[in-house]
């Protein structure tokens, strides 16, 4: 077993912490009485995150490791995990409004989305020295500004457009810069 081998186990536990906790309040999130479809929508661009980021985490394949790199890497998927957290509670089946549980939970995931997007940009450039001028950063910095907006903004209009923006740049992104494994590595 590799060193890479080794570390991207806890990193995939950590991820998968994020996924199950999404994936337990799926279906009641999802219940026809008490959906709310921004929730919705965030909860599977939550999914869709996780995935897109255990794919691109090959691109820390070639790392020089140390203890230092291996805990900055891991706070992407803690970042995921907050944003789990924030929106599915640990008891779902308790919500009785998944419209009154986003907004109350509203500050607190988009603090972490924004989050997740500032370490994804550190990480990427300090652990895989992955280019400041790359049109990622472009997406990178128009999402951190969204979900800034996010966890100002009030308005429940904002709020059923944000998730619609996220999916079409993260579908936009996924397919044209991140279709490849590894495709933030480094070129040899």
């Amino acid at each position: 077993m590799t060193l890479f081998e080794y570390l991207s186990v806890a990193f995939s536990i950590v991820l998968s912490l994020a996924a199950v906790r999404l994936l337990s309040g799926a279906s009641v999130s999802f219940a026809k009485a008490k959906r709310y479809w921004p929730h919705t929508m965030w909860v599977m661009f939550a999914l869709l995150t996780s995935a897109m980021v255990w794919w691109n985490f090959w691109s820390f394949e070639s790392v020089s490791w140390n203890f230092a790199r291996f805990l900055l890497t891991l706070l992407v998927p803690a970042t995921m995990y907050l944003q789990a957290a924030a929106l599915v509670p640990e008891s779902p089946g308790n919500v009785e409004s998944w419209r009154e549980h986003f907004f109350s939970a509203r500050v607190r995931f988009f603090v972490a989305l924004a989050a997740f997007f500032l370490t994804i940009a550190v990480v990427s450039w300090v652990v895989i020295d992955f280019p400041l001028y790359h049109p990622a950063r472009a997406v990178q910095g128009v999402a951190l500004g969204l979900a800034i907006s996010g966890a100002i903004a009030t308005n429940p209009r904002w709020h059923h457009v944000l998730p619609l923006l996220f999916l079409t740049l993260f579908t936009i992104a996924g397919f044209v810069l991140f279709f490849q494994p590894s495709a933030m590595a480094p070129a040899p």
